[in-house]
């Protein structure tokens, strides 16, 4: 879970493009087998694929869609990989507010879980804090 994509090759727009065609197939195969692991993973690359892409609307949608299926199962980690996503976004897009709730709800579940991603989220939530004081 990582924000700046460090492992990925540098992918051009039609490859990229290409990947959401494959994701969004994918997504109605697992909707029809009613997995909500699966939904909910292939649901957050789509959205990481369409913020590498700068379409930050279609990634929030994206990624508010998992966070509902999150929701409706009731699993902290996956809610919390989600609502970290979502304030990627609110990042790129100077919405900080909104990023620093998303962290937050997110610190709250990886604590929670006591999950090895904890670090990561609170790093991002103090660096966003800081961002918003020199505003």
């Amino acid at each position: 879970m990582n924000d700046e994509f460090p492992d990925d090759p540098i992918e051009d727009e039609n490859s990229l493009r290409q990947e959401i065609g494959d994701y969004k197939i994918a997504l109605k195969m697992v909707k029809k087998t009613d997995n909500s692991s699966e939904e909910v993973v292939t649901l957050n690359e789509l959205g990481i694929i369409y913020r590498k892409l700068g379409e930050y609307e279609n990634a929030l949608n994206t990624f508010i869609e998992s966070l509902q299926v999150t929701m409706e199962v009731e699993e902290e980690v996956w809610q919390a990989a989600t609502r970290f996503y979502i304030a990627l976004v609110y990042i790129d897009t100077d919405n900080l507010g909104a990023a620093e709730f998303e962290l937050e709800q997110s610190l709250d579940c990886f604590e929670a879980a006591q999950h090895p991603q904890t670090d990561i989220v609170r790093a991002k939530l103090e660096e966003v804090r800081a961002m918003k004081n020199k505003q």
